[in-house]
């Protein structure tokens, strides 16, 4: 298998799937329940998702909360796997889903590297914010406070803003009035979490801002171009695979 590290070079060789969506494609010529086991692990490594209550209970127990947590977003929600040549790399997540309103987007890469995924998580939103049948108005996301460095990133490379951002021109003011008051446990301090946002305008208006290739969804100057075939999330609905659990016994 292909264990390279994407790189910003090497972008074109990700791509998003659905579980069995192609079967030329890794998906489909890796049996799931082995792609499962190595999704799991990355989560179960990832200390960011998890609270010192559940760190604590053991790898097991992250596994499993891991598995029920994805196992819920493919029944509720839309859940990719991101392939890089034949090695599973990152899952991307939507769950909390109110077609017409919003939704909340969640993000993991087992090689804990942002910089070079900033046109990726671009791709990513642009095709959600386009497809019809969630006709989403925006994207949500929520960050423990220890974690500014993909706080900074949600904004400066994809837009999102605090959500009080839009009442308060004080980016800082806005930070501290954008938190759930001490909504996690981390390092045995009680921490509160970040609330960020982005509409479906504001997203197009970032995209402009920074010259990224490709259409935007609204306004006058949308400029079509054929879909990236190398990476291409699909958010329509697909026969939802069974999870394997973690055996916690």
């Amino acid at each position: 298998m292909n264990t390279e590290t994407p790189t910003a070079a090497g972008l074109q060789a990700i791509r998003w799937l659905r579980p069995g969506e192609d079967p030329e494609e890794p998906a489909g010529r890796v049996p799931y329940a082995e792609v499962m086991e190595k999704i799991l692990d990355g989560c179960a490594d990832h200390r960011h998702w998890y609270s010192d209550i559940d760190w604590d209970k053991g790898p097991e127990a992250r596994r499993s909360f891991a598995s029920a947590y994805i196992a819920d977003a493919y029944v509720n929600g839309i859940v990719w796997d991101i392939w890089h040549g034949d090695e599973i790399c990152g899952i991307f997540i939507l769950n909390r889903i109110q077609p017409g309103l919003d939704a909340y987007a969640h993000f993991l890469f087992f090689d804990h590297e942002l910089r070079n995924k900033r046109e990726l998580c671009r791709v990513a939103m642009r095709q959600t914010f386009a497809d019809t049948k969630l006709n989403l108005h925006a994207l949500r996301v929520e960050v423990p406070a220890h974690m500014g460095s993909l706080a900074g990133f949600l904004r400066k490379a994809l837009g999102f803003k605090f959500e009080a951002e839009r009442r308060l021109s004080d980016p800082a003011l806005a930070k501290k009035a954008s938190q759930r008051h001490e909504a996690t446990l981390y390092l045995k301090q009680w921490e509160n979490v970040l609330m960020l946002s982005i509409t479906r305008a504001e997203f197009d208006e970032h995209v402009r801002t920074i010259g990224t290739e490709g259409e935007c969804l609204n306004g006058p100057d949308r400029k079509p171009r054929r879909p990236d075939s190398t990476v291409s999330p699909s958010p329509s609905p697909r026969s939802k695979p069974s999870i394997p659990r973690a055996n916690t016994d």
